[in-house]
């Protein structure tokens, strides 16, 4: 089954974003310590960190699904809904394989009682000559493109929607360390509704993954995501905040992710002031040392 903790993680940015909703979160003058290094305590800069915790994860968590479709199509199988999670009669589901291109292509809509929810997975297999390929036996090389949305239907109370787009090509899949390659791109809208206030927030995340790399596991690929090593550089974060009726602030912040062995080094950046923290995402069930 498709992992579910990014809907999960997602769901806990809103209740951190309430918990900083009327702390100066419109002050442009973020507090810091000396040599213009952030104070992690900086209800701001959490909010940001929150997020790009949430990305890293969620990234973790796509190498698993996107690894996971050597076994979902092993053998010039279409791909399944019941992969996806409990179904519903009303889901309206497309399967589609184009022979030409190589392309398997899964689109899900539901229409829930209280929200609407897209994903759509395409993946592509190719061989050790780069030639598309229906299946993932001998594959060299996997694309895994993975889209997904959610809109409340409710937009009057405290709700988030978001929409997420992740295009990973894993190479190196005939052997047994695959290198990952990619962009994850995501837009949060969220809304907190008090007895005394409403605060908005819109957050878009942008980042470029490169050369991420992970061991197959005894289990085989999908057993051990987690990475080794690998980079996000430069992600650009901008967030958008409204209190009430007030005029929108907009801050746009930078940041450099680097692993190893699932530990994740971040600096974070906005202007001249720069905040640094890690934190274990995972640990690797195989080295490769």
């Amino acid at each position: 089954m498709r992992s579910q903790s990014l809907f999960f993680l997602l769901g806990l940015v809103v209740l951190s974003l309430c918990a900083v909703a009327f702390i100066a979160c419109s002050d442009d003058d973020s507090p810091t310590t000396s040599n213009n290094e952030g104070n992690l305590n900086d209800p701001e800069f959490q909010a940001v960190q929150e997020q790009l915790n949430t990305v890293v994860a969620s990234t973790v968590d796509i190498f698993g699904d996107g690894l996971g479709n050597l076994n979902g199509i092993p053998d010039d199988a279409d791909m399944e809904e019941v992969l996806y999670g409990p179904g519903d009669p009303a889901d309206v589901t497309n399967v589609e394989y184009d022979e030409t291109t190589g392309w398997h292509t899964i689109t899900i809509s539901r229409d829930r009682s209280t929200y609407n929810e897209t994903i759509s997975d395409r993946v592509q297999f190719r061989n050790a000559s780069g030639t598309a390929q229906e299946s993932s036996s001998g594959a060299a090389q996997l694309t895994y493109q993975h889209t997904w949305g959610r809109t409340m239907d409710d937009q009057s109370v405290t709700h988030e929607d978001y929409t997420g787009q992740t295009d990973f090509t894993f190479t190196g899949i005939n052997g047994s360390q695959a290198t990952i390659n990619g962009t994850f791109n995501w837009t949060s809208n969220s809304k907190y509704v008090s007895a005394d206030s409403t605060v908005t927030r819109e957050i878009t995340v942008q980042a470029t993954l490169t050369n991420f790399t992970v061991y197959e596991g005894q289990a085989g690929w999908n057993s051990n995501t987690c990475p080794n090593d690998g980079s996000m550089a430069n992600v650009t974060i901008t967030m958008t905040y409204t209190k009430d009726s007030g005029n929108p602030v907009t801050t746009n912040w930078n940041a450099d992710v680097t692993f190893d062995d699932g530990l994740m080094t971040a600096e974070v950046t906005r202007g001249s002031v720069t905040w640094d923290y890690n934190s274990q995402v995972c640990t690797p069930s195989v080295t490769g040392n």
